[in-house]
């Protein structure tokens, strides 16, 4: 892990927006929870998801622990930005995690501003799971502006435009990029992309 991960566990969360004195060139993200291949993070009211599983029990009860400490911090907007690096797709959404994906959603979608969901997956597997959900996205019609991709670079330039976009964001881009590509790595391993 970066110097910048803090966890909440530690007591050491810094304040939003603040950078790592250790590396100015990183941002002190907060790490909520995690298990093996998958992490959430918080960065101001931006919720970050780095996931190389497929949906588990553990990856919901992470995911769950995750938002109720985020959306109990009192934000009145929350941006969602979440890269999905699968290594190799075994089956199908089961019904119970495709229901619990939706109760996530359902649960966060009064809060959110902006959803940019990346499946750093390459091949027709990567083209199937982002048709998928960009489909899902569409006949749910949620209010939500939504972004599905393949590139980490883009989801995130996606969100600093999007209007309203999360506040200190567009000052920080590049601070975050290069933040969440290097804890993707970290945690995920390279992406196909490399």
């Amino acid at each position: 892990m970066f110097r910048t991960i803090y966890s909440v566990l530690d007591g050491a969360a810094p304040l939003p927006y603040s950078r790592d004195v250790a590396d100015p060139a990183r941002l002190p993200f907060e790490r909520l929870s995690g298990g093996e291949r998958f992490a959430f993070y918080a960065w101001g009211p931006l919720f970050i998801s780095l996931n190389g599983v497929q949906a588990s029990d553990e990856y919901f009860e992470g995911f769950d622990r995750a938002l109720d400490m985020h959306l109990g911090r009192e934000h009145s907007s929350v941006w969602m930005y979440a890269i999905h690096r699968i290594e190799r797709v075994t089956s199908q959404p089961t019904a119970g995690a495709r229901s619990r994906s939706t109760e996530l959603l359902k649960r966060v979608e009064p809060f959110l501003e902006a959803n940019a969901m990346v499946f750093d997956v390459r091949g027709m597997t990567g083209a199937i799971i982002r048709t998928f959900v960009s489909g899902v996205f569409l006949l749910a019609r949620s209010r939500v502006p939504s972004k599905v991709c393949d590139d980490p670079v883009e989801g995130a330039a996606w969100l600093r435009d999007v209007d309203p976009a999360p506040p200190g964001f567009a000052e920080n881009f590049d601070a975050f990029r290069d933040t969440v590509l290097a804890e993707a790595e970290a945690l995920l391993g390279p992406s196909p992309r490399s």
